[in-house]
């Protein structure tokens, strides 16, 4: 959840120019609909976030996916290498740093 949160703040931040800080209320669900282990994060976040420097509200109109997903890939495997902490695990999140955004947009070229 807190790895849910960094991230937002840092796209907040990215979006903005300036470091915000978001309000955020985060649910970690662990099953799905059909009822398999499917752990995900529901986040229902403000539209901006509090400029601490000025003391006030930012705004913020528009979140670009593309930015957020790539963050978020990020966050979630480096706090996994940080708490994992193997040689093997390492690998594993090189490898998925490294290959898995080429393979998905292979996809979407694919059809």
């Amino acid at each position: 959840m807190r790895c849910g949160v960094r991230c937002l703040d840092d796209c907040f931040s990215r979006v903005s120019g300036k470091p915000l800080t978001g309000g955020y209320i985060v649910v970690v669900q662990t099953h799905g609909r059909s009822g398999q282990y499917n752990p995900h994060l529901h986040i229902i976040a403000t539209s901006g976030g509090w400029d601490q420097k000025a003391k006030q509200w930012a705004h913020i109109d528009y979140l670009p996916y593309s930015m957020l997903r790539k963050k978020w890939q990020w966050y979630l495997l480096t706090m996994l290498r940080q708490t994992l902490k193997s040689r093997e695990i390492n690998r594993l999140i090189d490898i998925c740093l490294h290959q898995i955004p080429q393979r998905v947009c292979d996809k979407r070229a694919k059809g």
